[in-house]
């Protein structure tokens, strides 16, 4: 019945987590985590909290505030009061990662360059 077919339809999800840069799945991830431990405090399902749409748009524009963060379509004052701090606080954990990834990959680069002596360093694991 055409019903049936308008269910499954509906039915269908979206890989959101697929369409997002690699710094952006990593910010997904960690508001996912946050996500499935606030529920589980909350004994809610964890669309409640945030759905996996909204974690995607939250990580593509990254609000830093919560005025910036309520004006995402389905962040409502509630959530805001609720999750905000939370969720700006990922956001800022996110901007870190970064950072460290950052840092780590230059710090990487550097133990790989020669040395004083002229003797080139390999990485560890590159025996």
């Amino acid at each position: 019945s055409r019903q049936a077919v308008k269910r499954q339809v509906n039915k269908e999800k979206r890989d959101w987590r697929a369409t997002l840069s690699e710094e952006n799945k990593r910010g997904y991830d960690l508001l996912r985590k946050w996500r499935a431990a606030r529920a589980k405090e909350e004994g809610v399902p964890h669309y409640v909290v945030l759905t996996n749409r909204l974690i995607a748009e939250i990580v593509q524009r990254k609000p830093s505030s919560i005025t910036a963060l309520r004006e995402l379509q389905g962040i409502g004052q509630a959530t805001c009061e609720k999750h905000g701090d939370d969720i700006l606080a990922c956001l800022r954990a996110m901007k870190d990662m970064t950072v460290e990834a950052v840092s780590k990959e230059a710090t990487k680069q550097e133990s790989a360059s020669t040395d004083t002596s002229g003797v080139t360093n390999k990485p560890e694991g590159d025996l």
